[in-house]
């Protein structure tokens, strides 16, 4: 039992910095940065646009909640759908806070961060062509004028879409803690497939002048309400890391670790079950580098942060079912095939 207690702490205090400089991050990016930032520095030729898209991660400290409402959006301003979700898959790998967090964790292999960032960039770049190839805007679900947020966050869209600190932008907040804390929203704007789990709205580049602390205020909502559902995950992921590691013994890890096709196909399936946000997924991986091989560890840090239970029920309310799951059958196998090629390759 001491030792889980060793394991779990040390996982959870490593971690809890970058996660909350990520929340912060992704607050002020997303209440002063629009998709069509995006849009206006992506190319015209769409060949281009795959490479370019799969870098635009280095520039955004988002994480994958925060990225899958920005695909619609994106496809309906008129970018390909294989380059929208080249930018959805690339954002939380890419992102400078992930690579930083990477690194940390895995200091005695600072290799291990560039393999993440060159093969998780290869992958959002091979399964956005192959997105385009078999998906196309008539599998995505119709969108209507008036829904309710599937994120979980009380949210009511309505309206016509408008900046975040338009006065039309009226909120009601059910047991609001000093202004801070928003437990309830409701939204007399259409705002384009809100589609998170975060309990706050996504804004559009500010037009309207407001003080200092309005502004504030806002990124502190957007912050907290975010720091409280990354931490969840976090504890769950760091108690279930120290719970195999002290309770399953060491000639069961060295069976499964001798077979690396199976380490990497045991590792992706508990990175979906996690749902791990990306700037601390990396503790997780470096806590099992006794039991699981570099390639393992490095289909762990790729696919979670693509596909996981938390983006299926968020993708669930972008795609229809059928394309779900190809997306799914796709983001695997890119994922499995590039982790086999680095266990050959590099490990």
């Amino acid at each position: 039992m001491n030792d889980f207690g060793i394991i779990f702490l040390s996982i959870l205090f490593e971690a809890l910095p970058f996660v909350l400089i990520g929340t912060i991050a992704s607050a002020m990016i997303e209440l002063f940065v629009s998709e069509q930032w995006v849009q206006n520095h992506l190319p015209k030729k769409e060949w281009i646009a795959y490479f370019v898209a799969g870098g635009m991660g280095l520039f955004f400290p988002i994480c994958e909640c925060a990225i899958v409402p920005v695909v619609r959006r994106l496809v309906k301003k008129g970018i390909p759908l294989g380059v929208a979700i080249t930018f959805m898959l690339s954002v939380p790998i890419l992102n400078p806070i992930v690579l930083l967090s990477t690194r940390y964790a895995f200091m005695n292999q600072p290799e291990m961060m560039w393999y993440r960032g060159l093969f998780g960039y290869a992958g959002a770049v091979m399964i956005g062509i192959l997105v385009s190839n078999f998906l196309t805007k008539e599998d995505l679900v119709q969108e209507t004028h008036t829904h309710t947020c599937s994120c979980g966050c009380g949210h009511h869209h309505d309206g016509k879409q408008q900046d975040v600190w338009s006065q039309e932008h009226n909120h009601s907040h059910v047991g609001e803690y000093d202004g801070i804390l928003p437990a309830g929203h409701e939204h007399h704007i259409m705002e384009e497939e809100h589609s998170c789990t975060h309990g706050h709205a996504h804004g559009e580049l500010i037009e309207s002048v407001f003080s200092g602390s309005v502004i504030l205020k806002s990124i502190l909502s957007h912050t907290v309400a975010e720091f409280y559902e990354v931490g969840k995950f976090l504890i769950i992921g760091a108690g279930l890391s120290a719970l195999m590691q002290v309770a399953l013994p060491k000639q069961y890890w060295m069976q499964l670790s001798g077979n690396p096709i199976v380490s990497i196909l045991v590792l992706m399936g508990l990175a979906f079950l996690l749902s791990l946000c990306s700037e601390a997924d990396a503790f997780i991986a470096a806590s099992l580098r006794g039991q699981f091989g570099g390639s393992s560890l490095l289909a762990f840090l790729i696919f979670g942060p693509m596909i996981d239970i938390k983006n299926t029920l968020m993708l669930a309310t972008v795609f229809r079912k059928k394309a779900l799951f190809r997306l799914i059958l796709m983001i695997f196998s890119v994922c499995f095939v590039l982790s086999a090629l680095a266990e050959y390759v590099i490990f």
